[in-house]
């Protein structure tokens, strides 16, 4: 029993996943004018994290433009101005979006360090709008079309981004006193024991 309460405090000490918002510019404006994403255009934007994060979801706030639009969300790394190399990907299909709205990728598993990334909206087909400016804004946007990568703040587009951080924290509490607890009963058993008989000759 001991060593089962043991063995429950020292997991309790293991750093535990915290579900944190990452990004939340707010949403852009209900109309269905703003920059679009298609085959020939990728819209982007520049977030920090703090600490080591696993990301489980990514939304922007879309409309469709052109049919129903296969949709690519993408993380990138940091390349100052415009973003670096691909790091994740992954595509869903927008529909039923005649007027603006969150949509994107749950249910993510993608882990990244502490550090700066880029989120990326493009379409495999199709064409989508990311009506802006959105309340809250990033500081950094960038723009991809055929003639290259340029940095563009004026393209602020709504994002929302949530995951899973690591915090090596201060125990709690209830932590607190469950280490007590053990220490304390690994005490008291140990000022239980028998003391040994020396033998006289």
């Amino acid at each position: 029993m001991l060593k089962g309460l043991i063995a429950a405090t020292m997991l309790t000490l293991a750093t535990p996943a915290m579900a944190a918002e990452i990004v939340n510019t707010g949403p852009g404006p209900s109309t269905t004018t703003g920059y679009t994403v298609g085959s020939t255009q990728t819209l982007g934007g520049k977030f920090t994290v703090g600490t080591d994060t696993t990301i489980t979801s990514i939304e922007g706030w879309l409309a469709q433009y052109i049919g129903d639009p296969e949709l690519r969300i993408s993380i990138y790394s940091d390349g100052g101005q415009v973003w670096g190399s691909e790091l994740f990907s992954n595509t869903f299909t927008l529909t039923g979006a005649t007027t603006p709205g969150w949509y994107g990728l749950t249910g993510l598993s993608w882990n990244v360090a502490a550090g700066s990334y880029w989120v990326l909206f493009g379409a495999v087909s199709g064409e989508a709008v990311l009506p802006g400016p959105a309340t809250s804004p990033l500081g950094d946007y960038a723009v991809r079309t055929s003639s290259g990568t340029f940095a563009d703040d004026t393209i602020d587009f709504g994002v929302r981004i949530n995951g899973s951080s690591v915090v090596a924290g201060v125990p709690e509490p209830g932590t607190w006193a469950l280490m007590l607890v053990g220490f304390g009963a690994l005490g008291w058993q140990m000022r239980r024991r028998p003391r040994g008989v020396l033998a006289v000759a």
